[in-house]
């Protein structure tokens, strides 16, 4: 699917260019193996990369030198062979030196091109799904092994007024949660009384349990092995990518590419900018006004909700002592400060925003990429009651390699977006369930073959939208056709997530399942 089902990549223009025989459809062919890449686009990425060292011709030209001429490796140095006709006279890289002590008059340099076969898995690769994939597979065939984990985000005791309280069921396989691979009739809750009696008649599944005052005795959970999946509970649907439309980034008079864009419950949509511009279009992306916001920082992301005709924006804003999230009124034309908007929540250090207007949630980022995750109607009473968090760094993220570009909240899943094509960062999307922290994905993004794009392309953010009636991911993405050169693209490419179909009750043939309590 990655490659149109070819298990080969070829270079036509350098065929053509050295092949006297391309003409009858024959190829110069070689074969370089990397045993231990699993992932399809990973292998496609790294042998494109191979074939740049392959797809030409390799020369290598030694002379004798003087005792005292000892260039370093990785040198480029002119040289001139006047002793062959026609002279040479060219330039190349130093890649070997043979030095003499016996005889220093028979030292020699030899110049030609370095070659770097990796035949260990890219850096980027290291981790990305192998681990994961192993874990899930040694579960499968052994469900015994499964450490099931009962966490109490609220704590066991009852307070004075509280009703329920949640239990959360994960199932990890050594250091791996595999959580996002098992459906929900795997996870498997039981009561006992007070008297060590089973409750037959207590009988609930999924990882999220939620126990009401008053509920005596003990609860127990159990993972059953009938119910490991090969495929996680949400994952992108590669045939499915489309472009939704584009426009010219700077069309608003604004000198900033695009961050974020958000869709507006009817149909219309907010982008933001740099320093710090929010823009209205219409539903097909035309500019329709825009308004600015004093120290509203980068725009990496943000907001958005329509309240009685009115479209407000929730947001970072910096403050003399930090930031605070604040609710902005979109109010076209004009430049707003600290005290045009409605500041909800305080924090000493920088936060990225994100609002999940179907279900009413919040996440908010820190400058370590922890997500936290909070109920809309404690943010609006300023109460700081963080729900669900997590690490992005737990995932395999480098916080000090990686350039982290967006984040997308649809509860129970957080979206991330990583990378910069030409800062040789790999373009990589993750998806995690909030709620048992299981990892669902780790895309890795292939711009030419999927969205038919070439040239520099950053990714910027992403949001989900409804097309057609059709709820779909959306990817915004900075095209140029040179680097750091105008005019640039804004690109709006969909592509739809699908859902893990449900598992049915199993006869109970193989009860092959592990318990805690």
């Amino acid at each position: 699917v990655v490659n149109d089902g070819k298990p080969y990549i070829v270079d036509d223009e350098a065929n053509q260019k050295y092949n006297p025989d391309w003409q009858s459809g024959l190829y110069y062919e070689a074969i370089v193996t990397a045993n231990q890449i699993s992932n399809s686009a990973g292998l496609k990425s790294w042998a494109k990369d191979m074939l740049k060292l392959y797809n030409h011709p390799r020369t290598y030209y030694e002379v004798n030198v003087t005792p005292n001429f000892n260039p370093p490796l990785g040198a480029t140095i002119r040289f001139k062979d006047e002793l062959i006709e026609p002279v040479l006279d060219a330039s190349g890289r130093v890649i070997q030196r043979t030095i003499s002590f016996a005889n220093p008059d028979g030292n020699t340099v030899g110049f030609g091109e370095y070659t770097t076969v990796q035949v260990a898995t890219p850096a980027w690769l290291e981790g990305l799904t192998s681990a994961l994939d192993d874990a899930v597979s040694k579960a499968k065939s052994d469900a015994s092994t499964i450490i099931p984990t009962i966490l109490h985000p609220d704590g066991l005791d009852f307070a004075t007024g509280e009703t329920s309280k949640r239990l959360i069921l994960t199932a990890h396989e050594g250091n791996e949660n595999i959580s996002a691979y098992v459906d929900s009739l795997g996870f498997v809750w039981g009561r006992t009384d007070d008297n060590g009696n089973v409750d037959t008649s207590y009988a609930k599944t999924g990882y999220l349990n939620n126990v009401l005052a008053g509920t005596t005795g003990n609860i127990r959970a159990q993972i059953d092995g009938d119910y490991i999946t090969d495929n996680p509970e949400i994952s992108i649907n590669d045939a499915t990518w489309i472009k939704f439309g584009s426009f010219n980034a700077y069309d608003n008079d604004v000198n900033r590419v695009m961050q974020h864009a958000e869709q507006l419950s009817d149909g219309r949509w907010m982008t933001s900018q740099a320093d710090c511009t929010y823009t209205l279009r219409d539903a097909n992306l035309k500019y329709v006004s825009k308004m600015s916001v004093t120290n509203g920082g980068h725009g990496t992301s943000f907001g958005v909700t329509i309240e009685n005709s009115k479209i407000y924006i929730f947001a970072p804003l910096k403050t003399t002592t930090g930031y605070d999230l604040v609710k902005i009124p979109f109010t076209a034309g004009k430049t707003l400060d600290t005290n045009g908007v409605t500041h909800l929540l305080s924090f000493d250090h920088y936060i990225r925003v994100n609002y999940d207007a179907t279900n009413d949630y919040f996440g908010l980022t820190d400058t370590s990429l922890n997500y936290y995750v909070l109920k809309g109607s404690d943010v609006r009473n300023g109460v700081y009651n963080v729900l669900y968090q997590i690490a992005l760094t737990d995932y395999g993220y480098d916080i000090d390699t990686q350039i982290y570009q967006g984040q997308l909240l649809d509860f129970p899943y957080v979206y991330f977006q990583s990378g910069n094509q030409n800062d040789g960062d790999t373009c990589q999307m993750y998806a995690i369930n909030l709620i048992h922290e299981g990892e669902c994905f780790n895309y890795i993004y292939d711009f030419t073959d999927k969205l038919g794009l070439s040239g520099y392309i950053e990714p910027e953010g992403l949001a989900f939208a409804t097309v057609n009636g059709t709820k779909v991911l959306m990817n915004f993405l900075t095209s140029t056709v040179g680097v750091n050169t105008i005019p640039k693209t804004e690109y709006f490419y969909q592509v739809s997530v699908t859902s893990r179909t449900p598992m049915t009750a199993s006869d109970g043939s193989d009860d092959d399942s592990n318990d805690n309590d």
